[in-house]
């Protein structure tokens, strides 16, 4: 789940590294869709080349302009990660899935 603000900054391929608490090993390589908080449904595509991280204070500035967040602290402290994820694809029509119930990070469908 991404909050919609920045799952339409990756879509447009403004956005070229999600943030997040730690590393995605088990993903790489994976091509992933993208679904919005709070709906039921994935907007887009994209492939999640590779993770990155921790990131120290000195590579969060550096990686500014691939994670657009504008803060100057590390969001997750010293497990501050990213995601790298390239090949962008917004779906004209959103597809309806039916989720896990509680927090989901991860869940397999068949689209």
């Amino acid at each position: 789940m991404i909050k919609r603000h920045w799952g339409e900054k990756i879509l447009s391929g403004e956005k070229t590294l999600e943030i997040r608490r730690g590393l995605c090993v088990a993903h790489k390589g994976e091509r992933i869709g993208l679904c919005y908080s709070r709906t039921g449904s994935i907007y887009g595509f994209v492939d999640l080349v590779e993770s990155m991280g921790p990131f120290s204070q000195d590579e969060w500035y550096a990686l500014r302009d691939r994670h657009c967040v504008h803060q100057t602290a590390l969001p997750y402290g010293a497990n501050t990660c990213g995601w790298v994820m390239a090949n962008p694809q917004r779906l004209e029509t959103p597809i309806k899935i039916v989720r896990s119930r509680g927090a989901v990070t991860w869940q397999t469908v068949n689209v």
